[in-house]
């Protein structure tokens, strides 16, 4: 049962330079702005991922489901502005829901001992724990 065509065994360079031919033939370019002509502008302002050092997995996870996710909405709606928009919501919803870690640790003083009952707060919010019995604390929803 074979679900894919067989890959050519052709080198890569010419399979590519064959590709580019029939795209060139069909000039494809041209068709696609043809076919969304009339469509609405998309932008987003996104640079490569590490542009800033390395990126954290949830960064990469959420451009991947933009991307892919807008490529698959434009090809199969093209005209279709409120599903695009709604979307597009979920697509933020998700990824601020990745975008969010859990920091663990213990809380000790100079000497080793564990303190118990210490707050720890995420600067600049309103989200904190106290340590337990064993200093130790979990901090959710921490914005990366």
């Amino acid at each position: 049962m074979n679900f894919f065509e067989e890959l050519s065994k052709e080198n890569v360079d010419v399979v590519e330079k064959d590709i580019l031919s029939r795209w060139k033939k069909m000039d494809i370019l041209n068709e696609s702005i043809k076919v969304h002509n009339n469509d609405p502008y998309f932008v987003f302002y996104d640079g490569p991922a590490t542009a800033n050092g390395n990126p954290g997995l949830h960064h990469m996870v959420a451009k991947f489901l933009k991307d892919s996710f807008l490529k698959i909405v434009t090809s199969m709606f093209g005209k279709l502005k409120f599903f695009r928009l709604v979307l597009l919501l979920a697509l933020a919803m998700i990824a601020g829901n990745i975008s969010a870690q859990t920091i663990k640790g213990t809380v000790t003083d100079s000497s080793g001992e564990t303190i118990i009952g210490a707050t720890v707060m995420e600067t600049g919010t309103q989200n904190g724990v106290v340590t337990d019995f064993d200093g130790n604390f979990t901090l959710q929803n921490v914005k990366g």
